[in-house]
């Protein structure tokens, strides 16, 4: 036969499982946010490196037209 349970026990079983599914959002929460902070700094590396890239490419585009024979 089945516990009577009450309104009391009903309340507690619910906030301690909500209380669990709080936990695992802030959880969830700061492990994304250090995600999207990594994938920040590689785009900011990315971006560096391009723009490199094409001030060396302009610069090489430049001095040939200048230099050319």
């Amino acid at each position: 036969m089945p516990e009577d349970l009450t309104t009391r026990d009903v309340v507690q079983q619910v906030d301690a499982r909500l209380a669990r599914v709080e936990d695992d959002l802030r959880h969830l929460r700061s492990d994304t946010n250090v995600g999207f902070s990594q994938l920040t700094q590689r785009f900011d590396q990315l971006q560096w490196r391009l723009i490199g890239l094409f001030v060396l490419t302009w610069v090489t585009v430049i001095s040939l037209v200048w230099l050319k024979p």
